[in-house]
């Protein structure tokens, strides 16, 4: 595994790092929002009166949606999460963010970007799946 070094000697280049994980981070919250409301236009797809066939599409669409999503929000949550770092040990971080990080990391162990581009998306992805098994386990 490669180790990157980086160092941050000056404020102008902590700020930039501060907007740089700022940026990333509301990046996959909007991106997120977007797997979100597709989650919600198969759900209504699936509940309306359509052919089988087409349920099974949308089911199955969404399902690697889903899945594609959770890959990608797991690499960036570690690229905010590495940037962070790199800016927290530099001591130019803004107190607050730092014990927001530090609170979050031994207290809560997950954030809200987390729980919300990363677990949200993996219990619809979950329910989904158990209402895919259960669709095709019921009509037999």
């Amino acid at each position: 595994m490669n180790t990157l070094i980086v160092s941050i000697e000056t404020a102008e280049i902590a700020e930039k790092f501060r907007k740089r994980v700022a940026h990333e981070d509301q990046l996959l919250i909007n991106r997120t929002t977007i797997v979100l409301e597709l989650n919600g236009l198969a759900a209504v797809a699936v509940g309306l009166n359509l052919p089988s066939v087409a349920k099974v599409v949308a089911t199955a669409a969404i399902v690697i949606i889903d899945i594609a999503w959770v890959i990608c929000a797991v690499d960036a949550l570690w690229y905010i999460s590495k940037l962070q770092e790199v800016l927290n040990k530099s001591g130019l971080a803004p107190l607050d963010e730092v014990f927001r990080w530090e609170v979050q990391k031994d207290r809560f162990r997950i954030s809200s970007t987390k729980f919300m581009s990363l677990f949200v998306p993996l219990l619809l992805l979950a329910g989904w799946l158990v209402g895919f098994t259960l669709t095709i386990w019921f009509r037999r």
